[in-house]
């Protein structure tokens, strides 16, 4: 069984405020909404509104129940909502919600991966009071964290608006994810970490590490700005990765996918209710996902599945990707996942399901 605690991870932690709403985020749609988007200026207000404006006319207004957390104010994202859906000719969303609940919890997936398999965090965060609550933040989830502190940026949130129908819409202030650097301390975790576990972090970031000799299995979960990057593409890292982690909506903005299919292990490409698809060593496979009738919580179930996959694959298999996983392999490990999957759906909480199937 793998060794949690020479897992090291590289990855955010936010401060997510959650905002859950009854009905469709955009009731026009067909497929629940599963989007992260970028903020560019916030300008607060004492409001219980919030208002997402894009360049299109984007005019997306939630209303917040009140004791809801001071977050109120005129958000100006950096695409439109549907611009990765729809692509750039896609209509401008304008729809007024009601929501019925408003809280603050422990996001990012960075702060994710560590609670799903107990390893240690490394993350970048300001030197700002938001930085030392998420240290006693992660501390009361029992996540061992080291951080790199940026002077002169801030810590990074999320705001995440959440629908019983499944939609998750997640609107992102980024600085001191985007401007770190590895350093000296980075390279020695790595070097000494017996499984690495990469998650959004900056594909610059990540080479500068896989660059120095590291010897440990490597999964990388990546955010769409590692999708987007064309000065260093993914495809450029891929064969110096073992396991890769996605969804379907980042998978269909991925350029040379043959190379990466081609060059790297394991992929999995998760489809929320749809399933997921795996390739191992070039060869697809499909995995459909259990039914979960009633109102749903995404949030986390990307992650808990792919956590489930990178911890059974070494249960099983302990000198992957060196070994060969058999077809009967894969597709109880991707049984496994889908049920931890399931069961992440009906947690509302900072929290992850149990290895019970250890």
């Amino acid at each position: 069984m793998i060794d949690y605690a020479d897992t090291v991870i590289f990855g955010p932690a936010y401060l997510d405020t959650v905002i859950k709403v009854p009905g469709p985020i955009v009731p026009e749609l067909p497929f629940p909404l599963d989007q992260s988007l970028p903020v560019k200026p916030i300008f607060p207000d004492n409001s219980l509104t919030i208002r997402l404006t894009s360049e299109i006319g984007d005019y997306l207004v939630i209303n917040l129940p009140v004791n809801s957390p001071d977050i109120g104010g005129t958000y100006n994202l950096r695409e439109a909502i549907l611009s990765r859906r729809c692509g750039k000719d896609c209509q401008p969303i304008i729809n007024t919600i009601f929501a019925d609940a408003c809280f603050q919890q422990l996001g990012g997936m960075g702060a994710g991966y560590a609670k799903a398999t107990g390893g240690l965090l490394r993350m970048p965060l300001g030197d700002d009071s938001l930085g030392n609550r998420l240290c006693d933040i992660l501390f009361s989830h029992g996540i061992v964290s080291k951080p790199a502190i940026l002077p002169g940026h801030s810590s990074d949130s999320s705001l995440l608006i959440q629908s019983q129908t499944g939609d998750k819409l997640a609107v992102g202030f980024r600085d001191a994810l985007i401007n770190w650097q590895p350093g000296e301390d980075d390279i020695t975790m790595a070097q000494g970490a017996k499984y690495i576990i990469f998650c959004g972090v900056l594909n610059s970031s990540m080479i500068k590490i896989l660059n120095c000799d590291i010897t440990a299995p490597v999964m990388f979960a990546p955010a769409m700005r590692n999708i987007d990057d064309v000065d260093c593409p993914l495809a450029d890292l891929a064969n110096k990765i073992d396991y890769l982690a996605m969804n379907a909506l980042e998978w269909s903005h991925l350029h040379r996918r043959e190379e990466i299919i081609n060059a790297i292990p394991l992929i999995t490409i998760t489809d929320g209710a749809r399933g997921c698809d795996i390739y191992l060593r070039g060869k697809q496979f499909f995995f459909p996902a259990l039914p979960h009738p009633g109102s749903v919580d995404t949030n986390r179930a990307g992650e808990t599945y792919a956590a489930t996959i990178w911890k059974a694959i070494f249960h099983y298999c302990p000198s992957f990707p060196n070994a060969e996983i058999s077809e009967e392999l894969l597709t109880h490990i991707a049984n496994l996942a889908r049920q931890q999957a399931h069961r992440q759906l009906d947690i509302i909480e900072f929290a992850f399901p149990p290895d019970d199937w250890v």
